[in-house]
């Protein structure tokens, strides 16, 4: 093992009006260049989880101690909700979602842009391949837009070929795309 280190995990979650819903600690062993799951368990009523029409973000709040000393402090908003479908029709919390994207996202959105859309009645981000800041994310998350990220699949190049163990580009399904 590579300079393995205990470490203590701890974690507080808050609502958005900064009550505390858990907390607690957990202790983990990790060897250089690894990582580990933490898994904590809350109760979080139906009223209170992020949907596109009311987008509850909580803060997540983690510290690291290591050899009694804390090393790293981390806090993150994040949203709870559940993915489904109801007779063929995405689900979010278990109720029927119609999705409606944003016809041209451009180069660049600021938080006035994703407002109109808003109030325009979208609520999906389209997303090309390869990613857009991190920022963007978290707009969405806190204005309510749910994000589709399109797969970098290329199926220009996959010619005839359909070689068994080949890349996605050579299943014919893909071909119309």
């Amino acid at each position: 093992a590579l300079n393995p280190k205990k470490a203590k995990i701890h974690y507080e979650l808050l609502t958005p009006q900064d009550e505390v819903v858990t907390y607690g600690s957990q202790e983990i062993e990790l060897d250089m260049r690894r990582e580990d799951t933490l898994r904590l368990v809350a109760q979080i009523p139906d009223t209170m989880v992020w949907s596109a029409r009311n987008p509850t973000l909580y803060t997540l709040r983690l510290k690291t101690q290591t050899e009694g000393r804390y090393t790293e402090y981390v806090s993150l908003k994040v949203g709870f909700r559940t993915v489904g479908n109801t007779r063929g029709q995405l689900a979010i919390n278990g109720y029927p979602v119609a999705l409606k994207a944003v016809p041209d996202l451009g180069t660049t959105v600021s938080p006035s842009q994703l407002l109109e859309w808003k109030e325009q009645g979208y609520n999906l981000i389209l997303l090309p391949a390869g990613g857009v800041s991190g920022a963007l994310y978290d707009l969405c998350d806190r204005y309510g837009f749910y994000v589709v990220e399109q797969a970098p699949i290329n199926t220009s190049r996959s010619g005839m070929s359909r070689r068994k163990g080949g890349n996605p580009s050579n299943d014919p399904a893909w071909q119309a795309a």
